[in-house]
């Protein structure tokens, strides 16, 4: 990727977008973000809906990564108009827009959840059956199709599904994600309500997505154009269970562990990440161990200030 090119995180202060400009950043990139800051009760410079951003503004880009929207299943649950309305038709509406734009490449962040609830014992690959459970995984299948669906344009599109993200992400951290939640629960309230321990799911580290989407984004068009790639690792499919024991390895005091019989969150799905890693040669970067104790670490510095961290995540929405 030349070091002159112009990239616009659409929802870049957002807990992926906060690591993934830094990112950039590192590498010189020249990176733009806009978000009109969903989850901040305040005022900033970078505020601006990505439903009214101007076709002449677009056309300044080269790249677009879209992370905004609603994110998770339980802020869409308590949200649901609000969501439908973000998530689905005003993202139609950008969509729409970005296509008939000269951008050289558009990435549109989607999930792994769109998998659902899976009995299958094979690794899930980007043609299974999508089975989404929640209005969130519904309208990122919806989204899906649209982008599918439009004719090809000089507009690149490509479609990640992102796996359950984790890992510390500065000043956006978030603790309402599992493995995250986990932690903060083990060094906080000393003991931990497992629901489902059993159930599978992916998980990703925040600076291995940074690093897969700067790596989609430096890929020549005939690889990337109109494919849709399941963005994590094959060794991080995980049951609760595993990760309690990793929390369990790396966090030297003591927690309760509570495994709960009654069911809460189905969904449950092992996904194949081998096109990503045979297709562009990605490996994870991190150390999963070292990024566990990172977090434990900053609870751990940060436990004072209780009600801080309780809060640092997809709860509450002010607009």
């Amino acid at each position: 990727m030349k070091k002159n090119v112009k990239v616009l995180l659409i929802g870049g202060k957002g807990y992926i977008g906060s690591t993934l400009s830094k990112f950039l950043f590192k590498k010189k990139i020249k990176c733009t973000s806009i978000d009109n800051l969903l989850y901040e009760d305040k005022i900033s410079i970078n505020k601006k809906c990505f439903s009214k951003i101007s076709q002449e503004f677009i056309n300044k880009f080269d790249f677009i990564v879209i992370l905004a929207g609603l994110v998770g299943d339980p802020i869409t649950k308590k949200y649901p108009k609000y969501s439908h309305l973000v998530n689905n038709k005003l993202m139609k509406k950008l969509i729409l827009k970005l296509s008939n734009s000269d951008i050289k490449k558009v990435i549109f962040v989607s999930t792994c959840s769109n998998y659902g609830l899976s009995k299958s014992k094979l690794l899930l690959k980007e043609n299974a059956p999508l089975k989404p459970l929640s209005l969130y995984a519904r309208d990122k299948v919806a989204i899906e199709k649209y982008i599918m669906k439009i004719k090809k344009t000089k507009t690149s599109f490509t479609i990640l599904r992102f796996a359950t993200a984790f890992g510390l992400s500065k000043p956006r951290m978030r603790f309402d994600l599992t493995l995250n939640e986990f932690i903060l629960k083990a060094v906080i309230n000393k003991s931990i309500d497992v629901y489902d321990e059993k159930t599978v799911r992916p998980y990703c580290h925040v600076q291995d997505f940074s690093n897969i989407i700067f790596r989609i984004l430096n890929s020549r068009k005939e690889l990337t154009d109109r494919q849709i790639i399941n963005c994590g690792f094959n060794e991080y499919n995980f049951s609760k269970k595993k990760i309690i024991n990793l929390i369990k390895k790396n966090y030297s005091k003591k927690f309760k562990v509570k495994y709960e019989k009654f069911s809460k969150d189905k969904r449950n799905y092992k996904v194949d990440f081998t096109k990503l890693s045979n297709t562009f040669n990605i490996k994870s970067k991190i150390d999963i161990n070292k990024k566990i104790k990172e977090i434990i670490s900053y609870v751990e510095k940060n436990k004072l200030k209780i009600n801080k961290l309780k809060k640092m995540g997809n709860y509450n929405i002010f607009r």
